[in-house]
């Protein structure tokens, strides 16, 4: 079924997505101990600030939205355009990764390495 969008609206909405997770993909790959986790959100310039829900996978981002807009439908409302936001956490505390604290994620910074070093020496 295609939204009144039309097919063309939804490659881009999908190109964003796939733009979005590539770069969280390329993130996670230079940082320690994150994870992605998944928000829903109502516009394409939100940030995790203004999410309706966080989803440990994409199905259940998907699910989420789904299940908006059925019940949009069962109130006789329209259907509405939300978005799927990947974002790098981490894997713990599922606290945001940032500019401000990547020093404790990336896998070059000097606090990673000492971390992973004393983490060693617990198990030796």
């Amino acid at each position: 079924m295609i939204p009144l969008g039309g097919a063309k609206k939804i490659k881009t909405a999908m190109s964003t997505l796939r733009q979005r997770l590539k770069e969280a993909k390329e993130l996670l790959s230079k940082t320690y101990d994150t994870t992605i986790t998944y928000v829903v959100v109502c516009r394409k310039t939100d940030t995790f600030n203004n999410a309706i829900d966080f989803f440990k996978t994409l199905e259940e981002a998907r699910e989420c939205i789904k299940g908006i807009n059925e019940q949009f439908v069962l109130e006789g409302e329209t259907r509405t355009k939300l978005y799927i936001l990947p974002i790098v956490v981490d894997a713990d505390s599922y606290e945001l990764v940032t500019k401000e604290n990547m020093e404790y994620y990336d896998l070059n910074s000097d606090w990673v390495k000492d971390f992973k070093k004393e983490r060693e020496s617990w198990f030796n």
